[in-house]
């Protein structure tokens, strides 16, 4: 009994940090004028210390603190320029990696806050799913905080295009998301297609290439091989020295696991039911459609490339978009009660396998919390 006290007590920073959030989200859409203006400000002020107060607990963390000590050293890092700028910045005023850390939570919380507070039909419900995903929260706590901010910086302006037609604030986020993680390019010119070619937006090729995505998976290695000669051909084309890196994801099978396959298809499947119950859940609103049926590519995505876990990280791009997708679906859906009760046992859960994460050294990254409000991280650091 004792010792399960101890392991459910691990998560008590979490929840209460989860609490906190919420109640707060809660005030940011019901409260007066002023009281949304001083809950805005504290869920970006929290969020920020949550996610960016921390030692170098992971080996992400450490190798990113390395690269801040080379860079302001003054050697030459392969990096994204965002990095390497923010580093000789906050290289002068300290040789302290925390202040990149702070720098990172700060951009990553403003940019959700925007987004949601503009785009989201309920905040609240956004603000638990960003969360509880395990890539977005705690991925930007411990592991790819280069990233996840790269997903934010995109979702802001590829939201200005989709509910406001605004390309050129498109271009020019994608652009700035572009100089913090090269990856994005992928995710931009996916999108620029998706406007260009209606037959993408087409509900039954859209079903096709789902149902086609989930059965290849099957075959990882002619998949692998197909993908791995189409991408080499395209590197000899087209000659830039950022696409070489993700050629080394092309070499072997490295494949995600089972659960996360599952998760990733079950939200999928929910989306794709959302595109034919048109009597169920109102879809009239294209602006929305688009978003739902931009998250199904992700998944399709994430099928393609799940023999290279690295590689599902593109489809990232795509899978943020469930917050706002999965806040609407639940608004629409009925009976509302039982979807909605599902879906947040369906996340919490998703919480609290992302907080089990368990590094390739053999210890669990995130329990018990390893922040600088927490215990002694250097007990279970890498």
């Amino acid at each position: 009994m004792r010792s399960i006290e101890l392991e459910l007590g691990l998560y008590i920073p979490y929840l209460l940090f989860l609490l906190m959030i919420l109640s707060l989200s809660v005030l940011f859409e019901k409260g007066t004028r002023q009281i949304k203006w001083i809950s805005g400000f504290l869920i970006v002020v929290i969020l920020t210390l949550f996610i960016g107060l921390k030692p170098p607990f992971s080996w992400d963390l450490k190798n990113y603190c390395s690269m801040f000590q080379d860079i302001t050293n003054g050697y030459i890092v392969a990096l994204e320029p965002f990095f390497i700028i923010s580093s000789k910045f906050f290289g002068l005023l300290c040789d302290n990696c925390l202040t990149i850390f702070l720098w990172y939570a700060l951009l990553t919380t403003i940019f959700l806050h925007l987004a949601i507070r503009r785009y989201s039909v309920n905040y609240t419900f956004s603000i638990f799913i960003f969360i509880c995903a395990p890539f977005l929260f705690l991925n930007a706590f411990g592991v790819e905080l280069r990233q996840v901010l790269a997903f934010l910086v995109f979702l802001y302006g590829a939201l200005k295009l989709i509910f406001e037609r605004n390309i050129r604030m498109y271009i020019i986020f994608s652009a700035v998301s572009f100089f913090m993680h090269f990856s994005v390019v992928f995710a931009f010119l996916f999108i620029l297609l998706f406007y260009k070619i209606k037959l993408l937006k087409n509900r039954c090729i859209i079903l096709l290439l789902y149902l086609f995505s989930t059965i290849i998976i099957l075959n990882q290695g002619l998949t692998l091989k197909i993908l791995s000669n189409l991408y080499l051909n395209l590197i000899s084309v087209v000659k830039l020295p950022f696409l070489l890196k993700y050629s080394l994801y092309f070499q072997g099978i490295n494949s995600i696991s089972w659960i996360k396959y599952g998760v990733y298809n079950m939200l999928g499947a929910l989306h794709i039911l959302t595109l034919f119950k048109s009597k169920r859940i109102d879809i009239k609103e294209a602006k929305y459609k688009n978003l739902i049926v931009l998250f199904v590519y992700g998944v399709i995505f994430i099928n393609l490339f799940s023999f290279s876990a690295p590689l599902t990280r593109i489809a990232f791009y795509f899978q943020i978009f469930q917050l706002l997708t999965i806040p609407y679906i639940i608004k629409k859906i009925k009976p509302k009660d039982i979807v909605f009760v599902t879906v947040v046992c369906f996340y919490f859960l998703q919480f609290v396998y992302g907080l089990n994460y368990i590094s390739p050294s053999g210890y669990k990254i995130f329990l018990p919390y390893r922040g600088y409000l927490g215990v002694n991280y250097e007990l279970y650091s890498e």
